[in-house]
């Protein structure tokens, strides 16, 4: 007003909605009953990053192959992980033609990092990236590659699941809370939810079956550690 007091009225604006989802600056012009000319609003929206991936664990499952997990992020696009040799500088995973490995992250599937050598330590981080904004950086996770020698394996084990267990899509890895390491080997899907049931695996011919507690059926499994 003329006089510099303050009133408030009411704007009929144009546009009148705004999508907030997505990043940018948004121009709005309003009219005023009583007021000859146009105001003009700009509206900046800032796309925030998503939120940082959790849990990440890293598991050697041979002597060139380490595997790493972690929680979904509902709203990534994709993931960028990022490896080290030391544990303080880090490269990112690189595809074959040298760009960023844009990782999707699957249910009961781990990212598998190969052709490295036996008894290797190796540290990992994981981001989450959405409409093109990286999270910040998960917990770091290491692992050291297995020896090139295979483990002993007796023919009865009766262990747990170390952590969570989701079940099994086809090539499932399993990690046992007495260190050892098997990996589905029997083509089989099926998805149940428990926190560390006990497990029985045994030699059946040639080959060693996993039974788990309260789960219908076994699977067949290969040690990796």
């Amino acid at each position: 007003m003329s006089d510099d007091a303050k009133k408030q009225v009411a704007v009929t604006w144009n546009p009148s909605t705004v999508d907030t989802s997505k990043a940018g600056n948004y121009v709005f012009y309003g009219d005023v009953v009583g007021y000859s000319k146009q105001v003009k609003l700009t509206l900046t929206i800032n796309n925030p990053a998503p939120t940082t991936p959790t849990n990440l664990v890293a598991t050697a499952i041979s002597s060139s192959e380490i595997a790493v997990q972690w929680n979904q992020v509902s709203d990534a696009d994709y993931y960028y992980v990022y490896a080290s040799d030391d544990g303080s500088l880090f490269k990112y995973v690189i595809n074959n033609d040298g760009s960023q490995f844009q990782y999707k992250w699957t249910p009961g599937y781990s990212l598998k990092l190969s052709s490295m050598a036996a008894n290797t330590t190796k540290y990992f981080k994981v981001t989450a990236v959405k409409n093109g904004f990286e999270s910040d950086y998960s917990n770091i996770a290491y692992a050291t590659t297995l020896s090139s020698s295979g483990p002993i394996t007796p023919d009865v084990i009766e262990s747990s699941i170390d952590g969570e267990f989701t079940g099994w899509t086809g090539d499932t890895i399993f990690k046992l809370l007495n260190g050892q390491i098997w990996q589905q080997s029997s083509f089989a899907w099926k998805w149940q939810w428990a926190y560390s049931p006990k497990v029985t695996i045994y030699k059946s011919g040639s080959v060693y079956k996993m039974k788990v507690d309260g789960v219908d059926g076994t699977i067949s499994v290969t040690r990796l550690k």
